[in-house]
């Protein structure tokens, strides 16, 4: 055929491919706001978005269309996703609203689940859809070529690797979510117009007129700023008419900043962080006067995240401080503050005390030579594993080595004078049980919110209340709170015995990096608040343990090598099943160890996906490559499944010792993630184009493209989906380590039904 018109094809195929990844990523990035941030709501959104990927190729594959009718209904597919991808940002941005779910609060799992599943539905589903139809047009033109197959897949998966790079840094630097997606918009509709005038004839010219006013509207709305007022006009509806008077996403947060009257408060994803010029008086001055009273002369202090705006004026207030290192892990966050700042928090940044450090907290005490009397870790609860990387054991053995022989440290965790719940039970527990595995002595002062003081030895530590009172008028501390009823009725051991008491015949792990069982404790409680028709679903799952998971796997194993006596072709897809939910799980385990070391993938996550979907990319091509002949198919799928054996065992001793460079060569770290991820993707790529040839040839009666496809894309789709939906849940639960033992034996379970296949059933070339 005409190169040109093959040239467009291929253009209007890596251009879809663009839409693909920068629709994800843009939604991803949305819903993460939307979702405070809990990276378990990445797995359930890729796995909703392949969820319906899969079933946009399958009805794609079900689809038989005239030759001719290819082309007007991949222009209708193309405008349509053009049109309902900046409307599934609005709805994304104010799903809150539409759930009634308050603003300032995060979602629980089943928001999660539902909110993924319906607003990525018609991207997701047209998307599919699209690469489908693509492959059938591509096999027309090629007279049914089998590997154009593996062409369309190289060829979108380069434009995922394009619009991965240019949207991470690029796009997202400078420009909002609405200008991203209308310019995208405006650059399919261009690609629609080269396959009209490449394909279509004269009598259907009247789809041009149709292409050309979306486009003209699309830069209209670019070059009046209508993308820009759209994007505010979200944002107010989002935070549901409050005034909004900043907004912006760093790279670790999105942070947003809401005036009332003279009071500004900051949120970052979603989430309260601090208010000013008033702070909240009872909590700051509870939490550092109880803390530094107790301490016989505090010089040296350490602030973990938000400091400003009332708790280093507080902890100045102490005349014998010498020296505050303010440790912010966002500098965007400060730079907000300041753009807003008081008397107060002008005096706090400017003191000669102060040194500002813009670093990951645990970055800084791996790097710091310095020691402290005292460490305060103001961060919230273990809701994201960003945060849950500050209440591990390996975080708390950092913490001790930052102490002075006698020195505190103090983190809050919420509590309650009345009830605890179950789930509130299991998370003070776990962590009460993580410090007691590296700290010999923790004081408990209970509340509303409860401060928990850690120290390696209690010598200088003193918690009597007139003891503290003394202290507080020797230092000349003025205060709005601190009294000696206050003193009394706050640190009444009664209340101290009570708390404990709860807590006895508790059974729980130890909260560490690869095994978060403080996420998955906070996750439960969390969802007690806002979805507690699942508390039954929460209690069962946290039975669930490792040999309970291999005995379902080598379940199903068995099950499938039932069905391959009776259904040809059964042993490929199971393998292509399982790689599709491996892989998909593999990436999870790397997106999250990359969290757990380095603490911004809100950032990183997108470049992260594409890397991934780029080795994909690259085996699409590398299985059409002449040096794939020498290979009978069916020995290279062996080859290829086995490595799928090994990966996550390698992945499994690689995660287990690279904390220890982390300090000296956290570069090489980085690249060795990216590494993994781009070979889990080259794997994944190289299988399924061989996988379908396999596949055309099993049965009696030949299948055309759009077939395969249909069966194969969808059946790799539904195992990347349930590994999207289950596999941060079970990570959480049985931890990162344990599921790439895991993902090992399920993939050796593939293998065994490929060796035990029939090879009648499998014709190879």
């Amino acid at each position: 055929m005409d190169k040109k018109r093959l040239s467009n094809l291929i253009i209007f195929t890596v251009i879809t491919g663009i839409c693909g990844i920068v629709s994800q990523t843009i939604l991803l990035r949305e819903m993460l706001i939307l979702f405070s941030g809990n990276e378990l709501s990445i797995g359930v959104i890729i796995g909703s978005w392949i969820l319906w990927e899969a079933g946009g190729a399958y009805v794609g594959g079900k689809r038989h269309v005239k030759k001719e009718s290819n082309t007007v209904i991949l222009v209708l597919l193309t405008v349509l996703f053009s049109i309902l991808f900046p409307v599934s940002i609005y709805i994304t941005r104010i799903f809150k609203v539409i759930a009634g779910i308050p603003l300032d609060t995060g979602a629980g799992i089943l928001h999660i689940f539902y909110a993924s599943f319906f607003i990525l539905f018609p991207v997701g589903f047209l998307h599919g859809m699209l690469f489908t139809f693509i492959c059938s047009f591509f096999g027309d033109i090629l007279n049914d070529n089998k590997e154009s197959i593996g062409k369309v897949y190289f060829y979108e998966m380069l434009g995922t690797i394009v619009g991965g790079i240019l949207l991470n840094y690029f796009f997202i630097q400078y420009f909002n979510a609405f200008t991203i997606a209308v310019s995208l918009s405006a650059i399919s509709f261009l690609s629609c117009l080269l396959l009209t005038f490449s394909f279509m004839n004269s009598e259907k010219k009247g789809y041009v007129v149709m292409i050309v006013m979306f486009l003209f509207l699309s830069i209209i709305m670019l070059a009046t700023g209508g993308t820009e007022a759209t994007h505010n006009y979200s944002v107010r509806k989002q935070w549901s008419g409050r005034d909004v008077i900043y907004y912006k996403n760093s790279l670790y947060q999105n942070i947003v900043v809401v005036k009332d009257h003279e009071q500004h408060t900051f949120f970052t994803d979603g989430v309260f962080a601090i208010t000013i010029p008033v702070p909240d008086v009872t909590f700051i001055e509870d939490l550092i006067h109880l803390s530094m009273l107790s301490y016989y002369r505090p010089e040296d202090i350490l602030v973990l995240s938000k400091g400003a705006g009332g708790i280093i004026n507080e902890i100045l207030k102490h005349r014998t401080v010498k020296r505050i290192d303010y440790v912010e892990t966002d500098p965007e966050f400060l730079k907000t503050i300041e753009l807003f700042s008081t008397t107060t928090v002008k005096k706090e940044l400017i003191n000669s005390k102060v040194n500002l450090h813009f670093i990951d907290g645990r970055l800084f005490l791996k790097n710091s030579h310095s020691k402290y009397d005292v460490i305060f870790i103001n961060v919230p609860l273990p809701y994201t594993l960003q945060t849950n990387r500050f209440f591990t054991k390996e975080f708390f053995e950092n913490v001790k080595g930052a102490l002075k022989l006698h020195g505190i440290a103090i983190l809050t965790l919420p509590g309650s004078t009345t009830y605890y719940t179950s789930e509130l039970k299991n998370l003070h527990a776990c962590i009460l049980k993580t410090i007691e595995s590296v700290f010999s002595n923790v004081f408990i002062i209970p509340g509303d919110y409860n401060i928990f003081i850690l120290s390696k030895i209690i010598d200088f530590i003193n918690f009597d209340p007139q003891c503290m009172l003394n202290r507080l008028k020797e230092r000349q501390i003025e205060t709005k709170l601190i009294n000696a009823v206050y003193l009394k009725d706050r640190l009444d051991i009664k209340k101290r015995e009570w708390y404990m008491s709860n807590l006895s015949g508790i059974k729980t792990g130890i909260n560490t990096d690869f095994l978060p069982s403080g996420f998955f404790y906070t996750l439960s409680y969390n969802n007690l608040l806002y979805s507690p028709y699942l508390k039954p679903f929460f209690e069962w799952i946290k039975h669930i343990n490792f040999i309970k998971i291999l005995i379902g796997v080598l379940s199903l194993t068995f099950l499938f090598f039932t069905l391959s006596f009776i259904y040809e072709g059964t042993p490929i897809l199971y393998s292509i099943g399982t790689t599709g939910l491996s892989s998909i799980i593999l990436e999870l385990i790397l997106i999250f160890a990359f969290q757990i070391h380095f603490g911004y993938v809100f950032y990183e996550v997108g470049i992260l996906v594409t890397v991934f979907l780029g080795g994909i990319a690259l085996g699409g091509i590398a299985a059409l490559a002449p040096f794939m002949k020498r290979f009978k198919d069916i020995n290279a799928f062996h080859i290829i499944e086995s490595f799928f054996i090994f990966l996550p065992l390698g992945v499994f001793l690689i995660l287990k010792f690279t904390g220890a460079f982390l300090n000296t060569c956290p570069f090489v770290v980085k690249a060795l993630f990216f590494l993994l991820l781009f070979i889990s993707g080259l794997c994944t790529g190289i299988e399924f184009p061989i996988g379908s040839r396999l596949y055309g040839e099993t049965g009696k009666k030949e299948k055309t493209v759009a077939n395969i496809v249909g069966h194969l894309y969808s059946i790799d789709l539904i195992g990347g989906c349930i590994g999207g939906f289950l596999g941060g849940m079970v990570l959480s639960i049985i931890g990162i380590l344990e599921a790439c033992i895991i993902l090992s034996i399920l993939k050796m379970g593939s293998l065994f039904l490929l060796l035990t296949y029939k090879k009648n059933m499998v014709l190879s070339h």
